[in-house]
């Protein structure tokens, strides 16, 4: 067998599918698979400006089977449970990155609201968020 040559190591494998997610290595997104979603009352995207206060991305719904919201913005936003959210300290959000997106399915699903806040005082956040019921 021949030695390993540095293109062995520069080749990245087949994005693997993980449930209703497929995964794109080293990308920092996460393709969702809009398709699956239409399956179930996935509904249009709900758009949120998110900025420098906290707003509301979600509402909560028992009925919610899956949830993703997407960062379209140029700058981070940071999810959370309430509106007491920020961009740092002790009650900081899960950071979603321009172009990342959080997705929340299965037995474990948050059904409770998610609030958002960016970290960039004049600038908006075009927010999209799905959920499937």
């Amino acid at each position: 067998m021949p030695a390993p040559t540095i293109a062995d190591y520069l080749t990245e494998p087949a994005a693997p599918v993980y449930g209703d997610v497929n995964v794109t290595p080293s990308s920092g997104n996460l393709p969702v698979d809009i398709a699956d979603m239409q399956r179930c009352n996935a509904g249009a995207p709900v758009g949120v400006t998110v900025s420098n206060a906290a707003v509301q991305v979600l509402a909560a719904n028992t009925s919610a089977r899956q949830r993703i919201i997407s960062n379209n913005g140029s700058s981070n936003v940071f999810l959370g449970r309430d509106n007491t959210v920020t961009t740092s300290g002790a009650t900081m959000g899960i950071k979603l990155v321009p172009g990342a997106v959080y997705t929340d399915s299965g037995i474990d699903l948050d059904q409770g609201a998610i609030f958002g806040i960016g970290d960039a005082v004049s600038a908006s956040q075009n927010v999209s968020a799905w959920e499937k019921t």
